[in-house]
């Protein structure tokens, strides 16, 4: 009975350490987000070859409150009316996020995009080969085989799996090869024999 206290006790005890642990790691990472947050600005960029980057960009360049400057020190304006919120930083639990500003730019353009634009980005070329099964069919097939080479034992692999497993078996029949042949030198010397 005293054994199952102190089992219960100890248990209690870590859970309980854990938890404060826990609890005064959320307080801090929200302080760090909320401080991480303060001034800034989360930013979208499309680049041009079509893929979407981020940046939390500080807000001011040179005491202009209405001028940011990312990585790539280029700078872009703040537009109200483009301005929309985001929870900042993606990924983490809800209670921690922090909302802020964020724009979205075209990479080296220093207006924004409206998010409320009906811009598309599928193009009438873009939607004629979605529609062409010919193309269908070829995306297909290289998505199929791109998943295929690099599986381990993939069409082109499995060439290379079957050399390694024959040159380890011909070292395998080499050595016992070699120890029968010492095995039998050695009944020879034994028995006296040339």
């Amino acid at each position: 009975m005293e054994f199952t206290l102190v089992i219960i006790k100890s248990l209690a005890v870590v859970l309980g350490i854990s938890g404060l642990g826990m609890i005064i790691a959320s307080m801090l990472l929200i302080i760090w987000v909320k401080r991480a947050a303060k001034g800034k600005v989360y930013a979208f960029f499309f680049e041009p070859n079509r893929e979407v980057s981020t940046e939390l960009v500080n807000v001011g360049v040179e005491g202009n409150p209405e001028r940011l400057k990312a990585k790539d020190d280029a700078e872009y304006s703040i537009v109200p009316d483009r301005t929309f919120w985001f929870f900042w930083p993606p990924g983490f639990p809800q209670f921690v996020k922090q909302p802020i500003p964020a724009l979205i730019y075209n990479r080296n353009k220093p207006d924004p995009i409206s998010p409320d634009s009906q811009v598309s980005v599928v193009t009438a070329q873009s939607m004629r080969f979605m529609l062409d099964e010919n193309m269908l069919r070829q995306t297909y097939k290289d998505a199929r085989d791109a998943v295929a080479d690099s599986k381990t034992f993939s069409k082109t692999n499995w060439q290379l799996w079957i050399l390694g497993v024959v040159v380890l078996l011909l070292i395998g029949i080499g050595y016992m090869s070699f120890v029968s042949f010492q095995t039998i030198l050695n009944i020879k010397q034994s028995l006296g024999l040339p």
